[in-house]
């Protein structure tokens, strides 16, 4: 979850650098009995679920795991404007490029023979 003692056993850190210090109240999810380095190369924490909540644990820190990101308090949750795909056809996301090449006096002769090859297959059977 971001937090380990390798540098000084015992003396918890944050990825960010920042030190536990669970006398000063800091927030500890570890049971009564955690850690309990029963290896040597325990270093890292990790959180594990049980029936009861979820709890800290101290494991080896090559164990693959997921990991939580802490984020900036002014960060504001943003909702997508779009809730489903818009209707545009293959041809028209071709043109898009070829306009700002065109506009920028490229002609890429490639990009018309696709934006012509695919008009024709969007006209001819009326399927995609």
């Amino acid at each position: 979850i971001g937090i380990d003692d390798i540098e000084i056993d015992g003396m918890h850190v944050w990825s960010d650098g920042t030190v536990l210090d669970y006398a000063r109240g800091h927030f500890n999810r570890y049971p009564t009995g955690k850690p309990d380095k029963v290896y040597t190369s325990e270093d890292c924490v990790e959180e594990i679920k049980s029936r009861s909540g979820f709890y800290w644990n101290d494991e080896n820190c090559f164990k693959a795991n997921a990991f939580a990101c802490e984020l900036d308090e002014a960060v504001e949750r943003c909702e997508p404007l779009l809730k489903t795909p818009p209707a545009v056809l293959p041809t028209e996301i071709l043109e898009q490029p070829f306009s700002v090449l065109k506009s920028a006096g490229i002609q890429p002769a490639f990009l018309k023979s696709a934006l012509k090859r695919r008009k024709g297959r969007d006209t001819s059977d009326g399927s995609n």
